[in-house]
């Protein structure tokens, strides 16, 4: 039995050691904030919207409630993209809860973003806006607790940010934000970085070619252009991000239904 166990275990582990948001052999297609364009955005109606169009992972930005809660919006505010007024800050999850979007979605938690993912294989990028300090832990453990340590990608634009996910939990995806506050690339790959992200102006082909000799996956800000697109696939750039995911179909996985 003892034997048998071990033989299983072996098997399987391969499986979960190679789990990565970043899909290998082709670029890794990403919905910024799910999409922008054909559901409203940061809703788990535009997550499916991305889901349904093949892309491996989707974009989002967590938050913190008043009562310490994520919660996925992508101001500071709820003023733009709900019938609410008022700082994240300053509310509560539950009324944060009451809030509707233009097409009557609720605002999700992070939990909830990330289950999502999990139930339906996508990975997860995470926008971290704000300073993690406060909450960093919590943004972990709900990470730990979804089962989704080895799909997220931790957007940094913090280097003790950078710093304290890689201590951790180095399971967690990084990318941080260069040139700054990653001044070089080097930086980046000495304190753990698995990605750069990077202005669109600035991911030319000789800064894909040193990114990827430093052993950096590299993307850039939405594109939402076919001609775009192409251009910036063929630098290989590894993470092609849109708000359109009808664009990124031709690069990803093709879910058929």
């Amino acid at each position: 039995m003892k034997k048998a166990l071990l033989i299983v275990i072996v098997t399987i582990a391969p499986l979960f050691a190679s789990a990565s948001p970043w899909v290998e052999g082709r670029h890794t297609t990403v919905g910024h904030r799910g999409t922008t364009i054909l559901e409203d955005e940061n809703t788990i109606a535009a997550y499916r919207s991305a889901y349904e169009h093949g892309l491996d992972v989707f974009e989002c930005d967590p938050r913190l409630t008043k009562d310490g809660v994520y919660v996925i919006m992508h101001d500071s505010t709820v003023d733009r993209t709900t019938d609410g007024t008022g700082k994240v800050s300053d509310m509560t999850l539950e009324e944060i809860k009451q809030l509707r979007t233009e097409n009557g979605h609720q605002v999700p938690t992070l939990e909830e973003a990330l289950r999502f993912a999990g139930e339906h294989n996508m990975g997860v990028y995470l926008d971290l806006k704000e300073p993690t300090s406060e909450g960093a832990e919590l943004l972990i453990k709900t990470i730990e607790e979804t089962g989704m340590t080895h799909m997220v990608i931790a957007g940094c634009y913090e280097l003790k940010t950078l710093r304290m996910i890689e201590k951790r939990e180095p399971r967690i995806s990084t990318c941080v934000s260069w040139p700054y506050p990653a001044a070089t690339l080097g930086t980046a790959k000495l304190l753990g970085a698995d990605a750069v992200g990077t202005l669109k102006g600035l991911a030319s082909k000789p800064a894909v070619m040193a990114a990827h000799l430093w052993g950096l996956k590299i993307i850039t800000m939405p594109i939402n252009s076919s001609e775009m697109l192409d251009k910036f696939s063929k630098r290989e750039v590894d993470g092609l991000q849109s708000d359109d995911p009808r664009l990124l179909e031709q690069y990803g996985k093709k879910v058929t239904h």
